[in-house]
């Protein structure tokens, strides 16, 4: 008779990774995250899914099999660090012996509720939300999450939950980013992004305006502006948005996200405005796609990775936790700020 397979250990993914057991154990089992380098993680996780391997200490805590399901709902246009959270969530999952179950819509309330009514009819008692800050009805999404047992939302809701929230630090991002472009020389700074009443939009702007009262520069709520899209997806869409802004003469634009920035790079050369000379460019939500881009695009890095790891440790301890704690946890994770050719 065959001999059954001998299942990977700790020891068996620290040897594969070339790293210590306890820095196996802390990055496999969401503790002190900040213990590892973001190589050494990586390694960690490939090392896991190498050998195949399955931690033991889920079995005494689930208590049907459809427990070690996690629910994850995500916006089919959510912005792209969003998806790479989504990546980096499906490796844990992996590793910590659950899987994801994944819900994806759009703007739609009754998408939300329907994935809902699915997971919770299918067992799961766990969930983590990327979906739910939305302008019309946002505030009606954390009360539908109240039958589950274990839920982390990325973002801060709209409405009151007592569950934990991990959310980019969106108040810091702009102020540093718009006191370092001030420092450049860069004095008429535009932010252009479509107006959403949840707490990114709120943090955000507060950043950008402190950090011009902190330089004693007078003028910044003008500089604030709404966009009548989100995303720029055409030619057509960056010019019009661009025609309103270009007469006020910026010397910087921080645009909502990599996709819309290259179509602005496009409607700036074909009006003969050169990038970073006449007028700097910055992502508020770069990708490896910016960083490509020519001249290479600045904008913020969310830390993608980070997130997912700060999501599933919550969860992870949601499930230790007798009476959690009140308020609830609410982490914070600063963006790192690229600086390339276009600013």
């Amino acid at each position: 008779m065959k001999k059954p397979e001998k299942k990977a250990t700790l020891k068996d993914v620290a040897r594969e990774a070339g790293l210590s057991v306890m820095t196996v154990s802390y990055v496999l089992n969401g503790k002190k995250l900040n213990h590892a380098s973001e190589e050494s993680r990586r390694r960690i996780l490939d090392a896991a899914r190498k050998l195949n391997y399955r931690p033991n200490l889920h079995a005494r805590r689930l208590v049907t099999p459809k427990n070690n399901i996690i629910g994850l709902l995500i916006d089919s246009q959510a912005p792209a660090f969003y998806k790479d959270v989504m990546f980096e969530l499906e490796k844990l999952a992996f590793v910590n012996d659950f899987r994801l179950q994944i819900g994806m819509m759009h703007e739609s309330l009754d998408s939300i509720r329907h994935y809902i009514d699915d997971f919770l009819g299918s067992g799961v008692n766990n969930v983590i939300c990327l979906s739910h800050n939305y302008p019309d009805f946002g505030a009606q999404i954390p009360v539908l999450f109240e039958s589950f047992g274990h839920v982390v939302f990325l973002e801060e809701p709209q409405g009151p939950t007592h569950f934990p929230v991990v959310a980019a630090d969106h108040y810091s991002n702009y102020f540093n980013a718009v006191s370092e472009l001030l420092k450049r020389g860069r004095r008429r700074i535009f932010s252009c992004r479509r107006h959403y009443h949840d707490c990114a939009f709120s943090e955000s702007k507060r950043g950008f305006l402190a950090a011009y009262q902190t330089a004693g520069i007078p003028g910044a709520e003008h500089f604030w502006r709404i966009m009548e899209t989100s995303i720029w997806h055409n030619h057509e869409t960056a010019e019009h948005e661009l025609n309103k802004l270009l007469p006020e003469k910026p010397d910087a634009l921080i645009i909502h996200e990599d996709e819309s920035l290259f179509w602005a790079l496009r409607v700036l050369k074909r009006s003969g405005i050169r990038v970073p000379e006449d007028i700097a460019l910055f992502s508020a939500n770069l990708s490896n796609y910016g960083k490509a881009a020519t001249p290479g695009f600045s904008g913020f890095d969310y830390n993608s990775s980070e997130m997912g790891h700060r999501l599933m440790k919550h969860l992870l301890n949601s499930f230790e936790q007798q009476n959690p704690p009140s308020p609830p946890p609410r982490e914070l994770i600063p963006a790192t700020i690229l600086w390339q050719e276009s600013c």
